[in-house]
């Protein structure tokens, strides 16, 4: 469906902390990417405003 991107974005800010993820780093234009890391992990975000629809992509992988 269709979502608010900043609100999507809000609540995945507030949830990846309470599990213990760090923002490193945000880029916010043309999509939303969210860049998180903690312990051995490495997270990124993308959340993509279409025209009819919110999509978003979580990738994790190892970090240092």
């Amino acid at each position: 469906g269709r979502v608010d991107v900043e609100s999507l974005a809000n609540f995945f800010v507030g949830s990846m902390a309470k599990d213990n993820w760090k923002l490193v780093s945000t880029y916010k234009y043309p999509a939303v990417f969210l860049f998180f890391a903690k312990a051995g992990k490495t997270c990124i975000i993308r959340i993509n405003d279409g025209m009819w629809t919110t999509e978003t992509q979580v990738w994790v992988a190892p970090g240092q």
